[in-house]
């Protein structure tokens, strides 16, 4: 009984450290790309007198795709946070880690698929913004954040 008990054990630790191992592969890329904040960009002024956005300071890709949803309706706000997302673009693939943003049904898995090797296609780090159901304002910034992205992986060629 007490054998059954151990092997039982040692093979959900093994399960849970193979899982472990994806989970951070996809934790990493999260932080040091999507994530990734840039201290040096200034607050927007757009939103300095919206009382929920006006705390956000817009200094990373993240940021920028969850709150985009929330001005859907103020273009002036929406543009500014669509340049800083294009200004972020710029920085992620001057740091190395050019970002491509994907959505789409399975897009997350697909990502992940495409990030077990980060050398390869000009070290593109893909990010999944919008798994099922995507906005107009998420395609829009999906959009922008690529076109940069492309546009400056084409030049350097």
């Amino acid at each position: 009984m007490k054998k059954k008990i151990i092997i039982i054990l040692l093979l959900l630790g093994f399960q849970g450290f193979s899982q472990n191992e994806i989970d951070s592969l996809e934790d990493q890329i999260y932080v040091e790309s999507f994530g990734k904040c840039f201290s040096q960009l200034k607050p927007l002024p757009e939103v300095k007198n919206r009382a929920k956005l006006n705390k956000i300071p817009f200094c990373s890709l993240y940021q920028c795709v969850r709150y985009v949803q929330y001005v859907e309706y103020e273009e002036k706000i929406q543009n500014a946070i669509l340049k800083r997302a294009v200004e972020i673009a710029t920085l992620l693939y001057k740091n190395e880690t050019p970002i491509y943003l994907i959505s789409g049904m399975n897009s997350s898995d697909k990502a992940l698929i495409k990030n077990i090797n980060l050398k390869d296609d000009n070290k593109l780090v893909y990010i999944s913004v919008a798994e099922c159901i995507s906005s107009s304002t998420l395609d829009r910034i999906q959009e922008v954040v690529n076109n940069e992205t492309t546009r400056l992986i084409k030049s350097k060629k």
